[in-house]
């Protein structure tokens, strides 16, 4: 259900074509203050409108129909921008290692010494505003070196980049901007199934940035009913090595609930491949929705202290009937109609309902 993969950068581009399917590459940062930014470019996202749904019907489509690029900035425990853009197939690229979406570009480059550097540039209309989302990121890290034992698993690829990276990011909007730098986190999730087809009833993951490396978890729950969790941990150091460990320890205290029905644990505990406690809290739930959640949280190791992030994703409950308009108010399609309250859940948190009653975009 979740394969870890070798971090070889060239993806086999024929994925774009597979009906169902999915590709997306996604990039986070957080400061030491607890203030993050993620970044998502992809194909076929799941959680697009539309595109499980189709799915179900028996009609999958194939990722390239669905290009899209997501961009959150979190400031004091909430979200302080956000921006879930789709565009034409035609209006996209991809070439290897650099790819083209509307007026946004990405390039990825690995030197001599096994350093890729990921630096991505920013143009795009923002739904209400007169201005565009403008400005840089990047991130520059060790290629992670190796993967897990075993036999990958067919449909579904994920695959840690860089970790214990160094992230910086400069973000402007009219008279707003955003400057981030700190630990910076990169990998790529492919799926050659929906999402929904994979077996997974739901899953946490969550990424902490200790000294040394990264630290990764997932708590995976699958559909089959009685069936155990699959818990994962994970240390990626410096210099790319991997250690992993299956079955590791995961103990989940307390429980809270959102208004959509979902819940994620108060704390919870889990081991790392070393065997030592790892003490995880959920500081803030910054991105809640009918089938996902993302969180800012904290660690604690012995001594050592680190900030991260971790989501909560549902597969069986991503694009129902109920939810989808609810869906649609968050995605900006570039050439194609949008939702009358568009304005109110993009761009700058602060001005949505002065930019919802102008209309002006």
């Amino acid at each position: 259900m979740i394969s870890l993969t070798n971090a070889h950068l060239q993806v086999d581009p024929a994925i774009l074509l597979h009906p169902g399917g999915f590709l997306w590459w996604y990039f986070d940062l957080v400061d030491e203050n607890g203030q993050g930014l993620v970044l998502i470019w992809s194909y076929g996202l799941p959680f697009l409108p539309g595109v499980a749904a189709a799915s179900r019907r028996g009609e999958p489509r194939p990722p390239i129909e669905r290009p899209s690029l997501n961009v959150t900035f979190y400031r004091d425990g909430r979200p302080d921008f956000y921006l879930l853009q789709e565009y034409e197939p035609e209006d996209t690229a991809w070439d290897g290692l650099s790819w083209k979406m509307g007026g946004n570009t990405m390039r990825a480059h690995l030197d001599d010494d096994n350093q890729l550097t990921v630096e991505v540039t920013l143009d795009a209309p923002v739904p209400g505003m007169g201005h565009r989302l403008t400005g840089t990121l990047q991130v520059q890290g060790a290629l992670r070196q190796g993967g897990a034992d075993g036999e990958a698993d067919p449909d579904h690829e994920w695959a840690p980049l860089t970790v214990a990276a160094r992230g910086e990011a400069n973000l402007t909007v009219g008279d707003r901007s955003w400057q981030l730098t700190g630990r910076a986190y990169h990998d790529r999730n492919l799926g050659r199934k929906p999402l929904h087809e994979l077996g997974i009833d739901r899953w946490w993951w969550g990424r902490l940035a200790f000294p040394e490396g990264e630290m990764i978890f997932y708590y995976l729950l699958p559909e089959e009913p009685g069936a155990a969790p699959r818990c994962v941990s994970l240390t990626i150091l410096r210099d790319g090595t991997v250690r992993w460990v299956e079955d590791a320890e995961i103990q989940i205290t307390g429980r809270r609930w959102s208004p959509y029905g979902l819940w994620w644990p108060s704390a919870l505990t889990v081991s790392d491949p070393d065997g030592r406690e790892v003490s995880v809290a959920f500081d803030a739930l910054v991105d809640d929705g009918p089938f996902y959640h993302r969180y800012l949280i904290s660690g604690r190791r012995g001594d050592d202290t680190a900030s991260g992030t971790a989501e909560l994703v549902v597969p069986g409950r991503v694009d129902l009937g109920w939810m989808r308009p609810l869906v649609r108010m968050r995605v900006h399609h570039t050439a194609a109609a949008n939702s009358f309250w568009l304005p109110l859940f993009s761009g700058p948190r602060q001005g949505r309902v002065e930019r919802l009653l102008g209309r002006r975009a």
